[in-house]
């Protein structure tokens, strides 16, 4: 077998996809980040009045205020980002496996930047 041949078969080694590497690492830190989200919530908005601020412009002050189950809105979409994501990188990891792995550490970024809205949320409304 010459190295040619090895670096076609490396290349044309199909892996599933919820068994590379990449991909486990990914999805499982934005499942623990969203986890974490929902923890932080379930703990905080708890001990909270019914009534948060959900929203602030400097110009106009109190924006929006709502109930606090409103909050929870904010980690469902980013689940439902999640979900989306994987179903996308799932389909495209075949194709073009880059694409996918985009997809899916773009992920971190979303449930991240859903986890810092949340924790500002929380911290106005202390």
């Amino acid at each position: 077998m010459t190295i040619s041949d090895k670096i076609n078969q490396l290349i044309l080694e199909e892996k599933p996809f919820f068994h590379d590497g990449r991909n486990q690492f990914s999805l499982g830190l934005s499942i623990i980040i969203n986890i974490i989200h929902w923890i932080i919530l379930l703990f905080k908005l708890h001990t909270m009045q019914s009534t948060i601020l959900l929203s602030y412009n400097v110009f106009y002050e109190n924006n929006f205020l709502a109930s606090s189950k409103y909050a929870y809105l904010i980690p469902g979409a980013a689940l439902v980002f999640f979900i989306f994501n994987a179903f996308l990188s799932n389909y495209y990891y075949s194709r073009e496996r880059s694409v996918a792995y985009f997809l899916n550490f773009s992920t971190i970024i979303i449930q991240a930047l859903f986890l810092v809205v949340s924790i500002i949320i929380i911290t106005t409304n202390v």
